[in-house]
């Protein structure tokens, strides 16, 4: 009897319970969006976010479509500097998205929302970001564009670098930082072409550039390195090399020498803007392999 009268007084407890959340919850949502939005604007006088924040919840859950779009934004992205303080930061994603859904003229808000995306890693949301801002914010195409570029290449997306490039170039006609990004992502795409047209604009700007020169001139070093070192080895491979085998094997090492000499001038100003060991070393097996030792001596490391 004693266990069933417990019983009973918890459910009398647990009655009183649901009784007053249900009636705090009607209270709030009694309330209009513009009275809970004034109400969380006055406790962040107070300095008291999380009170704020809940507000404000509130007040987003209340059916507001004819609220003003620009109220609506500058709500939404003031809840989100609330939930920032509270270090919600998944809320202050979605309260900003709701401020630039609704199109706010803020350039804060999306600057901070790319900070919070990047403490997420949510690489998702800063393209999102990104590619809103540079069409929704009046005289910020160029700007978010060539965010966009850089978001992409330390991301390694190449393909997506290589588009945006083209568009940077447009508005940057020659700028070299971008040009530099492009060639970069063509090799890492595979298309050496395409990377050799880019370094060799760079060098229409700038003919002594280091970067360029020394990236096309061991391009095609590697190029007639790889036929020689190939032939070779596979010529010594041969148990008893026939006289055709060594006349396709001497074929082979004359392919070398194409690449080998269109290397020369990219490295030569290379090993000028920046004197290294390893372009120094690559002029030296390269003028060596050439058959001109005068060269080759020059660079031959003592």
């Amino acid at each position: 009897m004693k266990l069933l009268k417990t019983n009973k007084s918890n459910m009398r407890k647990i009655l009183v319970l649901s009784i007053f959340i249900c009636t705090s919850v009607l209270a709030f949502s009694q309330e209009s969006y513009q009275a809970l939005c004034e109400k969380g604007n006055e406790e962040i006088k107070k300095g008291n976010y999380a009170k704020a924040l809940s507000f404000f919840d509130a007040a987003f859950k209340v059916e507001n479509e004819s609220e003003n779009e620009v109220e609506r934004a500058w709500t939404a992205s003031i809840a989100a500097i609330c939930a920032q303080k509270l270090k919600d930061l998944n809320k202050a994603i979605m309260y900003n998205n709701i401020a630039i859904k609704s199109n706010t003229k803020d350039m804060s808000v999306y600057e901070m929302q790319i900070e919070l995306a990047k403490q997420l890693n949510d690489n998702e949301t800063i393209e999102k970001v990104l590619l809103l801002g540079r069409e929704k914010l009046e005289g910020q195409y160029e700007r978010f564009t060539t965010k966009l570029l850089y978001f992409y290449y330390n991301n390694k997306m190449f393909d997506k670098v290589i588009s945006t490039a083209e568009e940077v170039l447009k508005y940057k006609p020659d700028h070299l930082q971008t040009l530099y990004i492009m060639g970069f992502s063509y090799l890492n795409t595979q298309n050496e072409e395409e990377a050799i047209k880019t370094f060799n604009k760079i060098l229409t700007v700038d003919q002594m550039d280091f970067d360029a020169n020394n990236t096309l001139g061991l391009l095609y070093f590697n190029r007639g390195s790889l036929i020689h070192d190939k032939a070779k080895a596979y010529y010594k491979s041969l148990k008893k090399p026939s006289r055709v085998d060594y006349y396709n094997y001497r074929k082979k090492i004359e392919e070398a020498i194409i690449p080998y000499e269109k290397a020369i001038p990219y490295l030569e100003n290379s090993y000028k803007a920046k004197p290294d060991e390893k372009i120094k070393d690559a002029l030296f097996l390269l003028y060596t392999r050439l058959g001109q030792k005068e060269k080759a001596a020059k660079y031959k490391t003592n």
